[in-house]
C-alpha cells in the first residue's frame, strides 16, 4: 500500500506490505496516489554487502528504515556464485547484488537489510 506520497521528482512515497517498509522512488508513468493498493516491481540500484544483511527471524521493535530507506525481510531462496541473493518477500521474489561472503547455511533463513534509493514500478496487475 501507498501510505504517503512525498512529492520530488521522481515522487517518493511511502509503502507498506508484508516484509516491506519504508520509501523508494516512484518510477510509474502515473502519479502515484496514497492510500492505493498497488501491485509493484522491486529494484534495489545499490549492490548490498553481507555485512549489511542481518540473519534474523524476528527484528527488535526499534529497528526502523530511515528517510529513503526500504527495509525488506524475506526468506532466503537461493545465492548464486555471482552474488545474486533471491530473497523471498510474502508471495514475490526479489533479486538482490550482493557482495562478500554469505554466512554458511544462509540459504532458507530469514533476514532483514536496507535498501537506499530503491525504485518501484508499478506492475499494472
Amino acid at each position: 500500500m501507498l501510505q504517503k506520497v512525498l512529492g520530488g521528482d521522481p515522487p517518493n512515497v511511502v509503502v507498506t506490505a508484508p516484509g516491506l517498509s519504508g520509501d523508494g522512488l516512484w518510477r510509474g508513468d502515473s502519479p502515484p496516489v496514497a492510500g492505493a493498493e498497488v501491485d509493484i516491481e522491486l529494484e534495489v540500484p545499490r549492490i548490498i554487502g553481507w555485512t549489511e544483511i542481518m540473519v534474523a527471524r524476528d527484528l527488535p521493535r526499534d529497528v526502523r528504515p530511515a528517510d529513503g530507506e526500504l527495509l525488506l525481510q524475506g526468506i532466503v531462496e537461493d545465492v548464486d556464485q555471482e552474488g545474486v541473493l533471491t530473497l523471498r518477500i510474502a508471495d514475490e521474489v526479489v533479486l538482490i547484488e550482493t557482495v562478500g561472503e554469505p554466512p554458511l547455511g544462509v540459504v532458507g533463513q530469514h533476514v532483514a537489510m536496507f535498501a537506499q534509493r530503491s525504485e518501484l514500478y508499478p506492475t499494472g496487475s
